[in-house]
């Protein structure tokens, strides 16, 4: 049975049709109850919910790029994101929003990055279709993060790495 199942999940009918600013502490709040991984990120650059018609249908996560090697000044990830059971297309359509609402109130990020996990989204459906494009298919490198006292270790499996550059 999956969480929504058992915590009662709102169901929705409609597209999403809003993004706004939300706390970190909302956004993981339904990130720990509702999301697969169940984590939360720690910090985030800044978190969106995602509403139709003024009622929060999900949440979505942005920040700093995880690896070194990434632009972090310039370049945003999505770290989680969370749509609850509605229409095909929701996800598409929050990224849209989402894109828009970055446009508008953080201009200086020219490009969004996320990573799906070939085990639960094997084809990265949330993303095809839209402006994304695949940029990476690889395993997660997870050399040495066992080391650390408490860490955590996720599934390491295959990712799909994708990538949005805005036009300039």
């Amino acid at each position: 049975m999956n969480p929504e199942e058992i915590f009662g999940a709102p169901r929705f009918d409609t597209l999403p049709d809003e993004v706004r600013e939300i706390s970190l502490k909302a956004a993981q709040r339904v990130i720990v109850r509702f999301h697969y991984t169940h984590r939360a990120p720690i910090g985030h650059r800044f978190s969106l919910g995602v509403l139709t018609h003024g009622q929060m249908m999900g949440v979505m996560i942005f920040g700093r790029p995880v690896a070194r090697c990434e632009d972090q000044e310039g370049t945003l990830e999505l770290t989680r994101m969370h749509i609850f059971p509605s229409p095909e297309g929701s996800p598409q359509q929050a990224l849209a929003l989402a894109e828009t609402w970055i446009r508008g109130h953080r201009e200086r990020f020219g490009r969004l990055i996320a990573y799906v996990d070939m085990d639960k989204d094997p084809l990265g459906e949330v993303f095809r279709g839209t402006r994304w494009r695949c940029v990476l298919v690889g395993k997660a490198h997870r050399d040495g993060w066992t080391s650390r006292k408490g860490r955590i270790e996720d599934s390491g499996g295959k990712k799909l790495k994708f990538e949005r550059l805005f036009d300039a």
